[in-house]
Parts: structure tokens; sequence; C-alpha cells
């Protein structure tokens, strides 16, 4: 704790009365000493279910403990859901025994990039089991219609910065649908941020940026040639946002230049007017230029 503020410390402030995004700190210090952000918080939530922390043992009680979102006992399941779940969320569902219930359990799930997963076996003896998934999407637990069974329980983790992530899960083994919704993986602690509009307000937290974010998600990860421009956005733009953040005059002169985006974000039924209308501008300009030539 006490690095992280240290970290904090030797930020700049954005200006504006804009707060410093504390997350990027948190990771950049989790990362020096070979973590991440994502990674500790998806640890984190698997031990609010194993309780296998090995200090400060006597508040381990005081942790409460984990309720199910959903639970299955009839079988097989055909349309399990995990959607919506903000950034730095989770949930857990439970598989108790029953009458239907397999030998074996086979989860199989599509999720959303930023969401991790995995499933413990609890045995009547106390102890747990973890099971990690499998390269086909797939996490096995043996043995779960057996004596020695107490519950299976699934955690599905949105280890990101990304809101709304999705996963779904069956036993059934049939093919399930498509998952709109999360990014590439970027730079800064596996954050998947507006970078130039973070850069421009000042902080990851901001409501233009939030709701840039949300468009992101709603509107450009839900069809490919809004994933093929946000791809290329995270691609190109954190030199430019560096750049940015650098520059009291250039911040403002971005907030200028992102203004009738947010106002078309904000007026989301004109957007397609305003998309048809830059389409047409550039075509004309490419016209004047072959006319020319």
């Amino acid at each position: 704790m006490r690095q992280i503020w240290e970290q904090l410390a030797t930020q700049s402030s954005p200006g504006g009365g804009a707060n410093i995004p504390m997350l990027p700190v948190i990771d950049t210090v989790l990362r020096a000493k070979g973590s991440s952000l994502d990674n500790d918080f998806f640890s984190f939530s698997k031990k609010l279910y194993l309780r296998d922390w090995t200090s400060h043992t006597n508040d381990i009680a005081l942790i409460h403990p984990v309720v199910p979102k959903q639970a299955f006992s009839a079988y097989p399941v055909s349309s399990g859901t995990s959607p919506g779940l903000p950034h730095y969320s989770f949930a857990f569902y439970k598989f108790v025994k029953s009458a239907t219930a397999p030998q074996d359990l086979v989860l199989r799930l599509s999720q959303s990039q930023g969401i991790n997963v995995a499933a413990f076996r609890k045995n009547t003896s106390g102890s747990i089991d973890q099971f990690s998934q499998a390269a086909d999407g797939t996490i096995t637990i043996p043995s779960f219609n057996a004596a020695g069974t107490e519950e299976v329980m699934l955690l599905i983790c949105n280890a990101s910065s990304s809101d709304n992530l999705m996963a779904y899960f069956n036993t059934d083994g049939s093919t399930l649908p498509p998952v709109s919704g999360g990014t590439t993986t970027a730079s800064g602690g596996g954050k998947s941020g507006c970078f130039i509009a973070t850069a421009a307000y000042g902080s990851y937290l901001h409501p233009k940026v939030a709701m840039l974010r949300q468009f992101r998600d709603h509107y450009l990860l839900t069809n490919a040639p809004g994933r093929a421009f946000v791809s290329l956005y995270y691609r190109v733009s954190p030199p430019l946002a560096a750049f940015i953040a650098e520059h009291a005059t250039t911040r403002t002169l971005c907030r200028a230049a992102l203004t009738p985006i947010v106002f078309f974000v904000e007026h989301t039924a004109m957007l397609p007017l305003f998309l048809t209308a830059m389409g047409g501008i550039l075509l004309a300009r490419r016209s004047r230029k072959h006319f020319a030539v």
C-alpha cells in the first residue's frame, strides 16, 4: 500500500479538477512485483471461495461468504448466462447433485475477452479442488455425482476495466451463442480504455470518457467494422495520448476536437447522419483530388 501511494505521488495533476486515475497506479506497482491488477483481482475473487489466506487468519471469518447468483440442480443445463458484468466484478454459479446429474460435469463456456473463469469442487471432507478452462473452452470436473462431492462452484470474473462483459455456459455440449463486448488488452494494466479521451479529459473515470467507452462496447464492438476500427485505434493511439497528456494546451485542443464526437454519441440517434456527412465530405475531398490530378 505504501508503494502505491509513493507511486501516486510521482503522477502529475491532470488539471481542470480532474482526478488522477488510480487503477493504472496500482497496476504499475503490481507489475513491478511480477503481477498485475487483473491477475491479482482474479486471484482475490478465487480466494473468496477458497478462503485460503495464510496471513490475518483470524479475520477470515469476518469476510462475507460467497453467495451464488444462481444454483442448478436439473441437468443438462442448456443456457446459463452471466451478462453485463461491470469492471472488476465477479459472479458465482452453483451446481449441486441430483438424480439427473452426470457423473463428470463438463462445463462449456464462451466469454468476452477480459473474462476469466475457474471452477471448484468442494468435497464433503471440506477440501476444495480447483479446475481451469481448457483450450476448447470447457472445464471438466470429474466425480461430480460421487458420494464425496458436496457442490461445484463456477466463478466468472471480469478482471478488466471494461463494463458489460458477458459469458455463456452450458453442460449439454451444444454450441454457445457468440459473445459481444471486450477489447484487445492494452498496455497499462490490461485496461481497455479510450486513451486519447482519457488524456484529454484527465481521468479514465471522467463522465465523457465513460460515455465513449459505453458507445464503444454497445455500438462499435457489436459489428465487424466497429471492431476493426477499435483494433486500429488501440494500435495507433497510445503514443499520441501520451503526448496529449503531457501538454495542457494540447489537452484543451483535443477536448475541443472531441466535442462534436461527444455530442453525437450523446445523441446516438443522430450518429448515422453524422457518419453519412463525414463519409460525404471524405468522398468529396477524394473526388476533388482525383479531378485536380
